[in-house]
């Protein structure tokens, strides 16, 4: 579930910081010599359709609901060699999209558009073995697939309600994944890479209680200070190990690594420790007294003392024909449990019309009303937040994937996998059909699909699933 209530371009003043220096690199003496490239891109059009079934979430009116949508996207990145040793990147995108339906409650503005600034940093390489990076860096450690507990600076993203680009099927999210404002610094050795990161909280004030779709750049890539340090280890042949230590709101100790078993099976395994949780959590005494119509102001908190502890262990093997097949567990401690998870969902359903059958009718005014379908937008935002930041609530999951990839016009490629909380049986299924049509016009077809009831993890907002299409152009 995703929410969405705006409909402006956004970009913020991290943007217009991005800019000030990158032009103010470009306006050195030594410009003369710059040379830039467009390195990679695209440009397309997608149109959608969202199925929904019943839900709480529904029972006083449109919560969320089907939805038909058409819009148009652009992705490119692009380097600038400034001058011997020094150069600077810069990756962003842009989306407009226009929905046709009638929108839920939830659901935001029929017409949006969104500003993405994946990465821009100037990088300077000080030695041969020494680099320096400043400006809005994206550092994606990790070797699973579905979750990965080494990919521990991942940001919340802020993609548009009911629609997002899917031309990378189930991995669409990368279309949205920004980078934080900092520095970093990374030594090549001979025994691995050694890196040590920086970003600073450059700004205050951030609403926990609004959805990530309203955050400000910097709100969403730099609310707090984070500091890591990271090492890969490069003396092993066939396995990699990667150590990283994160201090700041959540400190953090990950560790994994990948291995080749043999010619065509690849073993993944990664693991973190963390003090404090990593996302707000529902506060079950709260939702007791919200039940018992007193109000509250800390339905969801996040203790920063709680430990925890999360792993993942994947397994992918090489097949014929650019075939691959991979299987995945997870499991972390913070997820909640099954008494939990029951709290969530009498909550939900007393905010949404449940609390009718307890209150007098001539209590039951607009103000009344009004007041806990403030609270259920509340809670649809924490929830939704949380799956932004890319984390899932539950505490078991096994994910499985089949893709055979072909290359050349008019050879289409497959891709099927699944998420499963093997808690309470929900699911995610991804279906993805792509191909190229010229040397630079791709074609793609897919569906997205939730399938459990609405007191399950990928139920709980009756969203049933989608359906896709689009065409870009890629450079």
């Amino acid at each position: 579930m995703n929410l969405q209530p705006v409909a402006r371009l956004r970009g913020g003043s991290g943007g217009r910081l991005l800019v000030l220096m990158l032009i103010t690199s470009v306006l050195t003496p030594s410009a003369r010599a710059l040379e830039c490239q467009l390195q990679r891109g695209f440009i397309g059009t997608e149109a959608s359709s969202k199925t929904s079934g019943s839900s709480g979430w529904n029972n006083t009116g449109d919560g969320f609901g089907a939805s038909q949508s058409v819009n148009a996207y652009l992705s490119a990145k692009a380097g600038c060699e400034i001058q011997s040793g020094v150069s600077a990147t810069l990756q962003a995108g842009a989306e407009h999209a226009r929905q046709f339906s009638p929108l839920g409650e939830y659901e935001g503005a029929r017409q949006q558009s969104l500003l993405v600034v994946n990465q821009g940093y100037l990088s300077w390489a000080m030695r041969d073995d020494l680099a320096l990076d400043i400006g809005k860096i994206r550092r994606s450690s990790g070797y699973l697939l579905a979750i990965s507990p080494l990919d521990v600076l991942r940001n919340p993203v802020g993609y548009l309600r009911n629609v997002q680009v899917n031309q990378s099927g189930a991995r669409w999210r990368n279309f949205y994944d920004e980078g934080s404002f900092g520095l970093s610094a990374s030594l090549f050795r001979d025994e691995g890479t050694f890196e040590l990161l920086a970003l600073p909280q450059l700004t205050h004030g951030r609403n926990p209680r609004s959805s990530v779709a309203d955050w400000t750049m910097l709100e969403r890539t730099n609310a707090s200070d984070r500091y890591g340090l990271s090492y890969t280890s490069g003396g092993f042949d066939r396995f990699n190990p990667t150590l990283v230590l994160l201090a700041g709101q959540t400190p953090t100790l990950a560790l994994g690594g990948s291995g080749a078993l043999n010619d065509k099976i690849i073993l993944n395994i990664e693991g973190a420790l963390t003090q404090g949780q990593k996302w707000r959590h529902l506060n079950g005494q709260a939702a007791q007294q919200l039940q018992q119509q007193h109000a509250v102001d800390n339905l969801f908190q996040q203790d920063s003392q709680h430990p925890g502890a999360e792993l993942g262990v994947g397994l992918r093997y090489a097949g014929q024909y650019e075939t691959e097949y991979g299987m995945e567990y997870y499991t972390q401690s913070q997820g909640y449990s099954r008494t939990e998870w029951r709290t969530m969902f009498d909550t939900a359903g007393w905010l949404n019309g449940g609390y009718q059958q307890t209150i007098p009718p001539a209590w039951l005014t607009p103000e009344v009303r009004e007041g806990y379908r403030q609270y259920a937008r509340w809670m649809a935002a924490e929830v939704d937040n949380s799956g932004r930041y890319g984390y899932l609530q539950g505490k078991h999951y096994l994910s499985a994937w089949i893709s055979r990839q072909n290359s050349g016009v008019l050879r289409p490629s497959v891709t099927l996998s699944g998420l499963v909380n093997l808690v309470d049986g929900s699911s995610m299924m991804t279906l993805q059909v792509n191909s190229y049509l010229t040397d630079a016009l791709e074609g793609y077809v897919g569906t997205r699909a939730a399938l459990g009831s609405t007191r399950s993890e990928f139920g709980f907002f009756g969203e049933k699933g989608m359906f896709y299409a689009g065409l870009r152009m890629v450079w």
